[in-house]
């Protein structure tokens, strides 16, 4: 009796696959296996202190220290990095609020200092 059944092949099948000794013994070595987190990790660092500006509204900062420089997203303007500790942890935000830059130019000689965050209509102020 014939097969009444065709012999499948999957498509890999035809690709000649060259090995390399031991390859998978290197691969799942922890010097590599560290390598490789560390490489993925690169400039990453900081993801889990970046806070929401939303998330810092109306509670009480201790602001360490800030930057001001120019928005590569909107060309003319300006963007604020605040850095700052939130119940004992260090964070940074961002903002493009105006009111906030000259109020951290004009309070730097007092950083870093305690104060909460605001939104008075559509602006934002320490208070």
């Amino acid at each position: 009796m014939g097969s009444q059944y065709r012999k499948r092949t999957l498509p890999f099948s035809k690709i000649n696959m060259k090995r390399h000794g031991d390859l998978f013994e290197k691969i799942i070595e922890l010097d590599n296996i560290y390598l490789a987190y560390r490489k993925a990790r690169k400039g990453k660092s900081w993801q889990n202190t970046i806070s929401r500006f939303d998330e810092v509204l109306n509670k009480e900062i201790l602001v360490t220290g800030y930057k001001i420089k120019d928005s590569h997203q909107k060309k003319g303007t300006q963007y604020l990095t605040i850095h700052f500790e939130l119940e004992g942890k260090q964070h940074i935000t961002f903002t493009g609020s105006i009111v906030l830059m000259n109020q951290l130019k004009k309070y730097e000689s007092h950083l870093p200092f305690l104060t909460t965050i605001k939104k008075i209509n559509k602006y934002y102020s320490f208070s």
